[in-house]
């Protein structure tokens, strides 16, 4: 074979190694400053002390990401069993004039925070969930999975949700 061959089938043999386009880059972290609205509610099963079913909805501000700037509205279900509660059901939806992003969370805990003299002061609560529509600004977001730690403390309306699309 003659050089000229060589160095042209070398070529294509090096191309077939290359991506055909770049890896699609995880899009930046993501701040919601919520604040609950309507009735949360929170109803005591009878079966033991401390179990409760607990219901709301919270409205956010999106600071960065790709959806900056939206409004998020969340829905869910969780179940307390003392200090601890689990994320039984949770949607959200962000909109931004020519943007929406669907999310569904899969999985969440949050934990009662309490002072030296069990006093409740916060919570503290973390979780993962995934990207079921995503059009608009948010399309980077589109197929991916999510994880979210959340902090509030008590008498605040206020609290802030630190996202990380994966």
């Amino acid at each position: 074979m003659n050089k000229t061959v060589t160095a042209i089938a070398a070529g294509f043999v090096a191309s077939l190694c290359l991506p055909l386009e770049a890896p699609a880059q995880t899009p930046p972290a993501y701040r919601l400053i919520c604040q609950a609205f309507g009735a949360s509610t929170r109803e005591a099963l009878a079966d033991r002390q401390g179990h409760a079913v607990t219901t709301g909805g919270t409205s956010c501000r999106v600071e960065g990401g790709p959806m900056n700037g939206g409004v998020t509205t969340i829905a869910g279900v969780s179940e307390a069993d003392g200090d601890v509660s689990t994320v039984l059901v949770t949607h959200a939806i962000t909109r931004k004039p020519g943007s929406m992003v669907l999310t569904v969370g899969e999985a969440g805990k949050s934990t009662l925070v309490k002072n030296a003299e069990g006093k409740v002061t916060g919570t503290k609560g973390e979780g993962r969930g995934r990207y079921v529509i995503a059009v608009g600004d948010g399309a980077p977001l589109a197929g991916r999975k999510y994880t979210y730690t959340v902090t509030t403390t008590a008498g605040q309306p206020v609290y802030t949700v630190e996202v990380k699309p994966e």
